[in-house]
C-alpha cells in the first residue's frame, strides 16, 4: 500500500511541476517528453528527501540470549484469538469449530477443568516472552483432552494453586507438548478407585487408552502419584519422548513413567532425579493381559532415578518388552537388585551405555530373572553390594551375550557376571571386573555356562580371578580368558563343588585359551577343587602360580577320600607354566587321568611338568606326552 502512494504521489507532483512550468494551466499541451524528465526528475528528489529525513540505523550488536529470544519470536505460531481469563478462554475453546491458536495474555485461574472437546484442533500459547500459566484453584485436573481432539502446548504452565488432588493433563486424543512446564499435581499415594476406576494414576500426564502423547520439548516435574508420577500411558497408548525433561517425579511404581500395556519410546530427552518407593524409579513397563508393554529407547539419558526395591533406573515385568538401541542409563540406584535395570520379563541390549549404578543388593547393571539378549552397548562401573557388578542373572533366567563389553564393574561375587540360570557367550568381552570375594569376570552356580567365543580378560577376585564355577556345568569351545588374577586360588578358572551342596562342578574345556593368569596362591591358570575337569583340546599356557601348580591344581589339601576332584585329559596343550614352589604344569591331590595331549615347557622350582602331593594322589599315564619340563617331569 505504502508503495502504491508513493507512485501516486510522484505523478501528482510531476503533473504539478509541469503544468506550472509549461505557464498553460488552462490550455495544456501534451509534451510527453518533458513529461517523463519531470517525473524522474522528481522521482530522484523524492528517493534523496527520503534518505535524508530517514538515515539508515546502524546494526546493534546483539547477545545470544537477544538471538534466541528472537528465534521464539519468529518460530511460535501467530494467534487466531487472543484471551486474558477464564471466561473467554473456554468459550474460544468451545467454539472453534477451525483449526485455532489461543495466545493467553495472563496467568489464568480455573474453577474447572478445561475440557477440549471432540474434534476439536486447539493449539495454546503464551503472548509474552515469559510463559503463562493455566492455574488449577481446587481438587481437579487442570486439561482434559476429548477422544478425536488435538491439543498443542507451547510456552506455557500448567500448575495448580491449592488443593491436594488433580493431573495436570488427561488425555483420551492427541497431545503435543513443545514447551513449557507441567508441574506440582499431586494424586494421593493410594490406590484409589471410584466407579472402579482408578483415579490417581499419572500425576502430570494421564495419556489414555489408544491416546497418543509427543513431548517435543518442556518440562514434566515436581508431580506425584500411585503410578506414574510424570506420565502415565495406558492400554495401547503411545507415548514419544523427542526432548524435553521428566524430573523430580515421584510414585509407589514409576517415578517418571509408568507404561501399562501401552508403547513409550525415547529419542531424546531427560528422564532424571525420579523416584519410586517399590519400582522403576525411572519407568515402569509392563504388559495387561494381550496389550504388551513395549519400551523402546533409541537415545537421551535415564540417570539419578532411585527405586526403594527394584530398578533404578528402569523395571521391566510382567510381560513387558524392552529394547534398547542407545542413550544412557546411568548413576541410578536401585535399594535391593537393579541399580540400572531390572529386567522380569524380556530386555534386549542392541546399544548404549549402563554405567555408574548401584544396586543395594545385586545387579548393579542389571538384574535379570526373565530372558536377557546383549548385542552390543557397554555395561561400565557399576556396582553391586552383593552379587553380580554389571549383571545379576538369577535362575530360570537365560543370559545371551553376543556382543558388547562388560567392564569396570565391583560386586561381592561375580564382577562382572554373576549367573544362576543358563548364559551363552558368543562374542564381547568381559573385561576390568573386580570381585571382593569370588568370580572377578563370571561367577556361575546351579545353572550352565557355555562360552563359546570372546574374552574374559584382566578381571580380578580372591578365587577365580577370570570364572568361578560353583556346581554347574561349564563348557568352554572357544574364547580366551586370560590377564585375571585371583588373590588366592584360579586365577583364570575356579571350578568348585556348589553353595551349600555336595555336587561337584563340571568343566568341559573343548577348546580356547587359558593363558597369562595369575593366581598368588595356587592354579594359575585352573584350579579344579571338588569338580570334574575334562580337557578335550585347547590351551592352557602361560599362567603363574606363587606356590603350586602353574597351569592346574586338581583337588586340595583339605579333600577327604570322599571328596572327589577329577581331571581328565584327553588332548589340548599344558606349557609354558609357572609355579614358585611345586608343579608347573599340574599339581595333582586327587584323581588325574592324562589320555592324550601334551604337558610340556613348565617350570618349578621342585617338580616342573606334574607332582602328586596327597596321600590321595593317583595319576594315570594313558597316553599324551609329558616333556621338556623343568626340573623334572613327574614326581
Amino acid at each position: 500500500m505504502l508503495h502504491v502512494v508513493i507512485v501516486i504521489s510522484l505523478i501528482i507532483v510531476a503533473y504539478i511541476v509541469w503544468v506550472i512550468m509549461e505557464g498553460e494551466v488552462g490550455h495544456r499541451r501534451k509534451n510527453t517528453m518533458r513529461f517523463i524528465m519531470m517525473l524522474i526528475g522528481c522521482g530522484m528528489l523524492f528517493v534523496l528527501g527520503f534518505f535524508l529525513f530517514f538515515p539508515a540505523t546502524e546494526a546493534i550488536p546483539v547477545n545470544a540470549e537477544d538471538i534466541e529470544m528472537q528465534e521464539s519470536r519468529v518460530t511460535r505460531p501467530v494467534a487466531n484469538v487472543f484471551v486474558y481469563d477464564a471466561i473467554n478462554l473456554f468459550e474460544e475453546v468451545e467454539y472453534a469449530i477451525l483449526p485455532t491458536i489461543i495466545a493467553i495474555t495472563a496467568d489464568i485461574y480455573l474453577e474447572k477443568t478445561l475440557i477440549i472437546p471432540v474434534h476439536r484442533s486447539i493449539t495454546i500459547i503464551s503472548s509474552g516472552d515469559e510463559p503463562f500459566s493455566l492455574i488449577s484453584n481446587g481438587d481437579f485436573d487442570v486439561i482434559q483432552v476429548s477422544g478425536e481432539a488435538s491439543l498443542e502446548l507451547e510456552h506455557i504452565n500448567i500448575t495448580r494453586s491449592y488443593g491436594t488432588r488433580g493431573r495436570g493433563i488427561i488425555n483420551s486424543g492427541t497431545l503435543i507438548l513443545k514447551s513449557g512446564n507441567i508441574f506440582q499435581h499431586s494424586l494421593g499415594d493410594e490406590n484409589v478407585e471410584i466407579d472402579g476406576n482408578t483415579i490417581n494414576r499419572g500425576g502430570g500426564v494421564y495419556n489414555g487408552a489408544d491416546a497418543v502423547f509427543y513431548m517435543q520439548g518442556g518440562y514434566i516435574f515436581g508431580n506425584s502419584a500411585h503410578w506414574g508420577g510424570g506420565v502415565y500411558n495406558h492400554l495401547n497408548a503411545s507415548f514419544a519422548m523427542q526432548g524435553g525433561e521428566i524430573s523430580d517425579n515421584e510414585a509407589q511404581l514409576g517415578g517418571g513413567i509408568f507404561n501399562y500395556g501401552g508403547s513409550v519410546i525415547i529419542n531424546n530427552g531427560n528422564i532424571i532425579r525420579n523416584n519410586s518407593f517399590y519400582s522403576g524409579g525411572g519407568i515402569h513397563n509392563r504388559t495387561v493381559d494381550t496389550f504388551t508393554g513395549n519400551l523402546n529407547i533409541l537415545d537421551g539419558f535415564i540417570s539419578h532415578n532411585s527405586a526403594g526395591a527394584n530398578g533404578g533406573g528402569v523395571f521391566n515385568t510382567l510381560g513387558g518388552r524392552f529394547i534398547m538401541n542407545g542413550g544412557e542409563i546411568t548413576n541410578n540406584h536401585a535399594g535391593s537388585s537393579g541399580g540400572g535395570v531390572n529386567n522380569w520379563s524380556e530386555f534386549i541390549f542392541h546399544g548404549g551405555i549402563i554405567k555408574n549404578n548401584l544396586a543395594s543388593s545385586n545387579g548393579g547393571g542389571i538384574a535379570s530373572s526373565g530372558t536377557l539378549t546383549m548385542e552390543g552397548g557397554l555395561i561400565y562401573k557399576n556396582t553391586a553390594e552383593g552379587n553380580g557388578g554389571g549383571i545379576r542373572a538369577y535362575s530360570a533366567n537365560m543370559f545371551i551375550f553376543n556382543n558388547g563389553t562388560i567392564s569396570s564393574n565391583v560386586a561381592r561375587q561375580g564382577g562382572g557376571v554373576d549367573n544362576g540360570g543358563v548364559f551363552y557367550m558368543y562374542g564381547g568381552s568381559i573385561e576390568h571386573n573386580i570381585a571382593h570375594n569370588n568370580a572377578g569376570g563370571v561367577g556361575t552356580y546351579y545353572g550352565a555356562f557355555v562360552l563359546n567365543n570372546g574374552y574374559i580378560i584382566y578381571n580380578e577376585a580372591n578365587n577365580g580371578g577370570g570364572v568361578a564355577n560353583w556346581g554347574t556345568t561349564f563348557d568352554m569351545f572357544g574364547g580366551l580368558i586370560a590377564n585375571n588374577t585371583a588373590r588366592s586360588n584360579g586365577g583364570g578358572v575356579h571350578s568348585h563343588f556348589g553353595y551349600g551342596t555336595s555336587i561337584p562342578g563340571t568343566f568341559t574345556m573343548h577348546s580356547g585359551s587359558i593363558s597369562n593368569n595369575t593366581a598368588r596362591s595356587s592354579g594359575g591358570g585352573v584350579n579344579n577343587n571338588i569338580s570334574i575337569f575334562m580337557m578335550q583340546d585347547g590351551r592352557i599356557y602361560g599362567n603363574i602360580a606363587r606356590f603350586n601348580g602353574g597351569g592346574v591344581v586338581n583337588g586340595a589339601t583339605w579333600n577327604t577320600a570322599e571328596e572327589l576332584s577329577v581331571f581328565i585329559m584327553q588332548g589340548g596343550i599344558i606349557s609354558d607354566n609357572f609355579a614358585g614352589n611345586a608343579g608347573g604344569g599340574v599339581q595333582n591331590l586327587r584323581d588325574f587321568i592324562m589320555e592324550g595331549g601334551a604337558i610340556s615347557r613348565n617350570t618349578s622350582r621342585t617338580d616342573g611338568g606334574v607332582v602328586n602331593t596327597t596321600e590321595y594322589a593317583i595319576f594315570e599315564h594313558l597316553g599324551g606326552e609329558i616333556s621338556a619340563n623343568a626340573p623334572d617331569n613327574i614326581n
